[in-house]
């Protein structure tokens, strides 16, 4: 009798509180991981979303930073004369705003085609910029431009290249203003600057906006050739 009081084993209260203290704890780790799961989930999804919004920009801003009038394109009132003789209209180098009813925020000529290296496109090309806010998408087309006026609009298709878009904002400096609108054909010139943002959501909804503003290097060449033929 002597022997079992100087060795108890464990009582099934000490066993049960045990058992509790485990359970705390593991619940208190599980709780902590599952909290810092969540953290990172929504850290990802954010960072995926911001990267997909940031490659877009850096691709817009790359083809806007060279946009292209040739010296020679036609003016408004020239474009008029144009189409009263029954000859094609020429397409603007430049147009841009966000009250284009099939959605274009963006048309205009760059020497920065989409895909660079030896492999990709050379030459001039018109780029295009479409939101569509039925689908929440932006897409863009890049053709071959044979010249400053025409361009085989069929030969090209809308690629998606960035989902879930809430909404685009995009305005056009033209030296001392910005302004909604832009039109190389009436202005006579390129923008200076061209202020392009993206509001986007992801799997959760949770909104994001990112923006960039980017100047355009052809912007003062132009401006002088306007000056010139005045």
């Amino acid at each position: 009798m002597s022997e079992r009081r100087l060795n108890p084993g464990f009582t099934l209260l000490e066993m049960l509180v045990a058992l509790a203290m485990i359970a705390t704890i593991v619940s208190m780790v599980y709780g902590s991981y599952a909290a810092t799961s969540r953290s990172m989930e929504a850290y990802d999804s954010r960072l995926t979303c911001s990267q997909r919004a940031d490659m877009v920009l850096r691709l817009m801003a790359r083809q806007l930073r060279c946009a292209y009038r040739r010296p020679d394109e036609p003016n408004a009132t020239e474009s008029n004369q144009a189409s009263e003789t029954r000859r094609p209209k020429p397409r603007p180098a430049f147009l841009g705003g966000t009250r284009n009813p099939h959605g274009e925020v963006l048309d205009f000529l760059t020497t920065a085609p989409l895909g660079g290296g030896p492999n990709g496109s050379q030459g001039l090309v018109r780029a295009g910029y479409r939101h569509d806010p039925a689908t929440r998408t932006l897409a863009v087309r890049s053709r071959p431009a044979t010249d400053s006026i025409h361009t085989d609009d069929a030969a090209a298709q809308w690629q998606t290249v960035l989902h879930q878009v809430a909404d685009v904002e995009i305005e056009f400096h033209d030296g001392l203003r910005w302004q909604s609108q832009w039109n190389s054909d009436t202005s006579g010139r390129l923008p200076r600057a061209v202020r392009f943002g993206l509001t986007v959501t992801d799997e959760e909804d949770r909104v994001y906006h990112c923006a960039t503003v980017v100047e355009i290097l052809n912007a003062a060449t132009d401006r002088k050739n306007v000056r010139q033929t005045r």
